[in-house]
Parts: structure tokens; C-alpha cells; sequence
């Protein structure tokens, strides 16, 4: 079965009051509705994680809609 971040994702926000109060400030790794890990930001997350654990939401821990949208900034990258 493919893996559902989705799903991950709206457990994140079900879960989110909770959380925030663990967690809040993290980057969470989330997978099947378990916070795999709480880590200082979003590329900690990703490199903290065993590869072998296969997909999984990186997702903010912070208190309200804010967390439920993110900027990526690429220096020198060019849309045509």
C-alpha cells in the first residue's frame, strides 16, 4: 500500500493542541499517525530519520493555521 501523508497530515491537525504542547517549535517526523521524532527544523527531520522507515510527514508543530502552510525559497532557481 502506497503511504497516505494526507492521512498523516490530518492527524497532525486533529492532533495539533496536543502537540503543540509536547512540541511546539519542533519539526515533527510523523508516519501512521506517530511522531516519529521532534527535531529543531525541517532538514534535521529529514536526515533524522531512519531511511529505512520509508515515507513520512515533516510537519511544524505550532499553534494554529500558520502550521498548516510553508514558503520554500531556492536561491538561483528560475521559472520560465
Amino acid at each position: 500500500m502506497a503511504y497516505d501523508m494526507d492521512r498523516d497530515f490530518e492527524w497532525f491537525i486533529a492532533h495539533q493542541d496536543e502537540l503543540v504542547k509536547r512540541y511546539n517549535g519542533k519539526t515533527l517526523a510523523i508516519r501512521e499517525g506517530k511522531v516519529l521524532g521532534a527535531f529543531d527544523n525541517a532538514v534535521a527531520a529529514v536526515n533524522g530519520v531512519d531511511l529505512d522507515m520509508g515515507e513520512y510527514l515533516v510537519q511544524l508543530c505550532i499553534p494554529g493555521a500558520d502550521a498548516y502552510t510553508v514558503d520554500i525559497y531556492t536561491p538561483g532557481l528560475v521559472m520560465q
